[in-house]
């Protein structure tokens, strides 16, 4: 099975088509975790159990004509570009990237659901949606879920729920996450409020780490001059990379149920869409205000960044995530009308460095940080220099 005539189609999310309030929330992610109960956990599962894992789910989806929306990949039979440009468009977490024999994914063609297997647990469940679709992206994955789980017997205690490798999830197995750009917030200094506001709804709230991605596949920094695998968003079933939010990078950050026991999905669900909710109109009142009392800066913030992506040469990847910002509030404040959110959004998933790399002239060519500055630079102004973006 081939992954390129995949991965030269957008993501049904990156349209921003569908969903509330597409400009301030960038994604709506639903985790789902399920184990097998006559296997032991993946870490502690052999290659040959890992392999009769995922020959049994392969099974069911064929049984369950899920290969008719969607492909499976063994992900050991992908490049190293390949599964690096999967982990950036949010479809495996980055542990993966590096897969082992019995790791694949199951991805519909739309790429607007995952089914990973043997990372964490034996699979996880993934939607995508764009805009604030909380409720529409766990319709979906509970349906996937009860559709498996009726041909395949998961590990479940009557007294803890959905038995889980991980601890942090046992119960519901269900980690949900909310992508939100926030730079009235980061511009005001505010988000010590935000924060405290999570806390009092049990959530998590913390800005987004950009990679680069070390060895052990966390985002940190390698010993040698440049990172192992590149700057992107990766994600696992907890979410992005998490930041102290002062530290994010182009206003973005994550809102996600902190609890997996004692409720049940729909009451995560309900206090997560309700605390976004109240950072939007938090959020929304800012802009408006700084419309009003600083609308020469606010213009001149987006100008700037248009020229920049206009006319620079070399763009790094924090700096193509700090003029997407300014690019983005210009857009939801109607300041810029000839750009769309699904333009930026896709620009946001191809300045990634692996989807920048796909720009370079050979498959073999050699890429330097000079040369992902410069593809980065390029893509960027081709985005933006059509009047249809």
């Amino acid at each position: 099975m081939h992954i390129a005539p995949l991965l030269k189609q957008a993501p049904t999310w990156q349209q921003a088509t569908v969903g509330s309030h597409s400009d301030l929330v960038i994604l709506s992610n639903c985790n789902l975790g399920r184990n097998l109960s006559d296997f032991p956990f993946p870490k502690r599962c052999t290659e040959e159990e890992r392999l009769a894992i995922e020959s049994r789910i392969i099974r069911v989806l064929d049984q369950l004509n899920l290969l008719a929306s969607g492909d499976y990949f063994k992900l050991s039979n992908l490049s190293s570009s390949e599964t690096r440009l999967l982990a950036e468009r949010q479809l495996i977490p980055p542990a993966l990237m590096v897969p082992q024999p019995g790791q694949g994914v199951y991805i519909s063609r739309d790429q607007s659901l995952s089914i990973i297997v043997n990372d964490e647990d034996h699979f996880c469940i993934r939607v995508l949606a764009s805009g604030l679709q909380l409720h529409e992206a766990w319709a979906r994955a509970n349906l996937i879920d009860d559709t498996l789980g009726g041909v395949l017997d998961f590990s479940f205690s009557d007294h803890l729920g959905f038995l889980t490798q991980n601890l942090a999830h046992l119960g519901t197995a269900l980690r949900c996450t909310v992508l939100l750009h926030l730079p009235g917030y980061a511009h005001k200094n505010l988000l010590p409020e935000l924060r405290e506001l999570a806390e009092h709804h049990d959530l998590t709230f913390s800005g987004v780490g950009i990679g680069p991605l070390t060895s052990s596949g966390q985002v940190g920094v390698e010993t040698s001059s440049r990172p192992l695998y590149g700057q992107g968003l990766y994600s696992n079933m907890d979410g992005f990379a998490p930041r102290a939010p002062h530290e994010s990078e182009g206003d973005l950050f994550q809102l996600s149920n902190r609890s997996t026991l004692g409720q049940t999905e729909e009451e995560y669900i309900f206090q997560l869409k309700l605390c976004a909710g109240e950072f939007i109109t938090r959020e929304e009142a800012i802009r408006k205000r700084m419309r009003e009392e600083e609308s020469e800066l606010l213009f001149d913030r987006v100008e700037r960044a248009r020229a920049l992506a206009l006319r620079a040469r070399l763009i790094p990847f924090d700096e193509s995530m700090a003029l997407l910002s300014s690019l983005r509030l210009g857009v939801s404040l109607g300041l810029i009308s000839d750009v769309s959110l699904a333009a930026l959004n896709g620009s946001l998933i191809q300045c990634q460095d692996a989807h920048v790399e796909t720009h370079r002239l050979h498959s073999d060519e050699a890429v330097g940080e000079l040369d992902l500055k410069r593809f980065r630079a390029a893509v960027l102004k081709a985005q933006f220099d059509s009047p249809d973006n």
